[in-house]
């Protein structure tokens, strides 16, 4: 018998990795598709209410959150890792602390050990990134952190 080469459908790459029945992940240009060399299928939603009732709702963060301190918690984040879900994580948790759920220390410690980051280290890239906002400085009323 002879195998039957599949081919990526948006790149034409030859390095497709099968993830499971019914999904392949093109290795080149990271397309998914299915058996059949379709993309997966995307969440419709049915009517135009319900699609405007998701645009017209303001996530949570967005609400408690100025401008400056959302740029200096993604800027943070970012500096922390290249993972999406752990950038996430960690904007999560950093939300809290200027929510007033969880005090500035509890984070620190919390993601010194997530990292292995020693303290002073953590503490120092949280004022490289608060000194490269001057919004940040302004709205705080001071140039450091700590």
């Amino acid at each position: 018998m002879r195998e039957v080469k599949v081919l990526c459908p948006s790149c034409g790459s030859d390095k497709i990795l099968h993830i499971k029945e019914g999904l392949s992940k093109c290795m080149m240009c990271r397309q998914y598709f299915g058996d059949n060399a379709m993309p997966p299928k995307l969440e419709v939603y049915p009517d135009k209410v319900e699609v405007d009732e998701l645009a017209a709702t303001k996530r949570k963060e967005v609400e408690t959150i100025s401008e400056p301190q959302w740029k200096f918690i993604n800027a943070v984040a970012n500096r922390l890792t290249y993972a999406p879900y752990q950038r996430k994580h960690y904007r999560e948790t950093f939300m809290k602390v200027f929510n007033g759920e969880s005090t500035m220390q509890d984070w620190i410690n919390m993601t010194c050990v997530e990292t292995g980051m020693k303290e002073d280290d953590l503490k120092n890239l949280l004022n490289e990134e608060f000194g490269k906002i001057p919004e940040c400085q302004q709205e705080a009323g001071k140039s450091s952190l700590f």
